[in-house]
């Protein structure tokens, strides 16, 4: 009974980072090349570095579908050990258009999602986990109906963060949004 509960919130969730994901300007300067898929991600990471992202801050990809395909078919060397792409780690997703590619760093977006307290009249709450996020489960007897009731929410955030991106020449720092990300919508 609670399984449908706790995957439905996990599921907003889910929408609710792709929504603002996909609200990262499209970036129309790079392109994908089914035939040789590495580029596309040679290309993000240098743009990502040349909007002030540290060299040691890990870059994380979601693709679509044919992307992914792409990049399995690719010549040899596309991937490293660990399965990323020049660098990148890869991810993939069928909510994604089949040639959408979002790259991001961490701090680019914050996620936010908490438990809210039980309440005080419930007589059964408790905290549990659906896919790592934390949610409010409440059980009570319902005597109008005979039968038990049972209520799981969560507070939800999601928001693109801008960054602060440092100019050691001139010695400023400069909120920038979409540092951080970079999103690439293309036909093959």
């Amino acid at each position: 009974m609670l399984r449908p509960q706790t995957r439905a919130i996990a599921g907003h969730v889910e929408r609710a980072v792709l929504a603002t994901l996909q609200a990262t300007p499209e970036t129309t300067a790079l392109t994908f090349d089914a035939a040789n898929p590495a580029k596309l991600f040679t290309q993000i990471r240098k743009t990502l570095r040349g909007q002030g992202i540290a060299e040691d801050a890990t870059i994380h990809a979601v693709a679509g579908l044919d992307v992914e395909a792409a990049l399995l078919d690719g010549p040899n060397g596309t991937f490293d050990n660990a399965g990323n792409v020049r660098g990148i780690q890869m991810h993939y997703s069928n909510r994604l258009a089949d040639d959408e590619v979002i790259a991001f760093v961490r701090d680019a977006f914050a996620l936010v999602v908490r438990a809210p307290r039980k309440p005080e009249g419930a007589t059964f709450g408790a905290s549990v986990k659906e896919e790592g996020f934390a949610m409010r489960y409440v059980r009570d007897y319902e005597s109008t109906v005979a039968a038990d009731r049972s209520l799981v929410s969560a507070f939800v955030g999601v928001k693109a963060m801008p960054l602060p991106i440092v100019d050691e020449v001139a010695g400023t720092v400069t909120l920038t949004d979409n540092a951080g990300a970079v999103r690439v919508l293309t036909a093959a």
